[in-house]
């Protein structure tokens, strides 16, 4: 099941409730082949880590992880070959 995705945003600092820096993060919307639609924000360390991962795939691979569970939460599933 493949699903397609967007980046909806540039690429910004992500900080805590507490302000302080967490990284970096650019929000994407994921489209589902049912249909619906969620957002999601995918971080990294530096924001050239999140700049490399959007051009070199491993965003897309990492999106292509995503589900929709019974209850319409978005959770991703990790397998291991």
């Amino acid at each position: 099941m493949a699903i397609a995705f967007k980046v909806i945003s540039e690429v910004q600092k992500v900080v805590d409730n507490k302000g302080r820096a967490r990284g970096f993060g650019v929000l994407l919307e994921l489209y589902f082949p049912d249909g619906q639609t969620r957002q999601y924000r995918y971080t990294g360390r530096r924001k050239k880590d999140v700049m490399a991962d959007m051009h070199n795939g491993r965003m897309a691979r990492w999106v292509n992880c995503a589900r929709l569970d019974d209850r319409g939460h978005l959770v991703f599933e990790i397998q291991l070959c």
